[in-house]
């Protein structure tokens, strides 16, 4: 991105979520705007609101087009309403359909935090000195995992249910194959099982344009070859990425046998390397916030206030997320009585 004098105006920003994740600060330590970043999990004096999923009634001491809201689930999960949305001056999120309709719309990728070192495995962000240049200089070729996969076993959505079936496809087509995760071999921290990886599967719980989470986020962390399912375009963003289509079990079954038997993990490093620096410095949500402030001209700290109703449960389509979730599980019940 082009740099600008208004890069070097020192801004308050307050960051309100109902939790801090440690890999934010390290986002926001290397962006090029100066600022300050405050997390909270309600709003404070500052220059910019920045509201994280927080679907409660609140006050924000700011002026409305200073207040963005960032959507963090996917619309089967919950889809919020029109209305509620609105009620800020920008709403960050993927390319979901009910979104891009809205006027106040920009749409945004890397959205949800990073979840390596953050549990109580064998390093820590907060203890460990575990930051930015850990990834971006990590080198280590011992390996011992050929193929992992972090999953719960969960069948709640649709998706859930297709990828629990290509797992099982996959154990018996590659005995190879370590499971990890609830409901199979329980893990203290993400990153025990990813650096110990070369290859690893990421599939997403659903399918839509500039959504993906962490699943990808981790495993380009700690340096592993990615099989995907889950955004279209993700090659868009990174291009190293080996893309699956659970429509076709057999098919990304070979997929990955071509990958593996031609050692992409070990010709792919270079690739690897811009991957994870383009998500560090340019796909992640701070960075699309960054470049939302830079349009605004320079002010002091504003005396209105912004009155935010809470959204009603009645309005979004969360209630829709647990009757998939039953209908999902008489399925499964189904199947096993006939």
């Amino acid at each position: 991105m082009k740099t600008t004098n208004r890069e070097m105006i020192f801004i308050k920003i307050n960051f309100v979520s109902k939790g801090v994740n440690p890999s934010w600060s390290e986002l926001t330590r290397i962006l090029p705007l100066q600022a300050e970043w405050i997390f909270t999990s309600a709003p404070i004096p500052a220059d910019f609101h920045i509201i994280f999923h927080l679907k409660d009634s609140m006050v924000i001491p700011n002026a409305r087009n200073r207040t963005a809201f960032v959507v963090g689930e996917p619309p089967e999960i919950e889809k919020l309403s029109q209305q509620f949305l609105s009620q800020f001056g920008v709403v960050f999120g993927p390319s979901f359909d009910y979104l891009i309709k809205l006027p106040n719309f920009k749409v945004a990728r890397g959205i949800l935090p990073w979840q390596v070192f953050s549990g109580s495995g064998l390093l820590n962000m907060q203890s460990d000195h575990v930051d930015n240049s850990f990834f971006q200089n990590l080198n280590r070729s011992d390996r011992e995992i050929e193929l992992s996969i972090i999953t719960s076993n969960k069948r709640i959505t649709r998706m859930q249910d297709k990828r629990l079936n290509f797992v099982d496809f996959l154990k018996e087509k590659i005995p190879a194959l370590e499971i990890y995760g609830r409901g199979y071999r329980e893990i203290h921290d993400k990153s025990d099982i990813l650096l110990r990886s070369k290859y690893h599967l990421a599939l997403e719980n659903s399918l839509h344009f500039d959504y993906w989470t962490e699943k990808v986020i981790d495993p380009l962390l700690c340096g592993n070859q990615i099989f995907y399912s889950g955004d279209p375009k993700i090659g868009s963003t990174f291009s190293n990425i080996i893309l699956l289509d659970l429509s076709n079990f057999e098919n990304s079954y070979q997929t990955i046998v071509d990958a593996i038997s031609s050692d992409e993990w070990g010709k792919a490093r270079n690739n690897r390397k811009i991957d994870l620096e383009n998500y560090l410095h340019h796909e992640n949500i701070f960075r699309y916030i960054q470049d939302w402030i830079l349009s605004f001209e320079p002010a002091q700290i504003s005396s209105n206030l912004t009155y935010i109703a809470k959204e009603s449960p009645f309005n979004s389509e969360f209630s829709r997320y647990i009757i998939n979730g039953t209908k999902n599980r008489l399925r499964q019940i189904r199947k096993q009585i006939f």
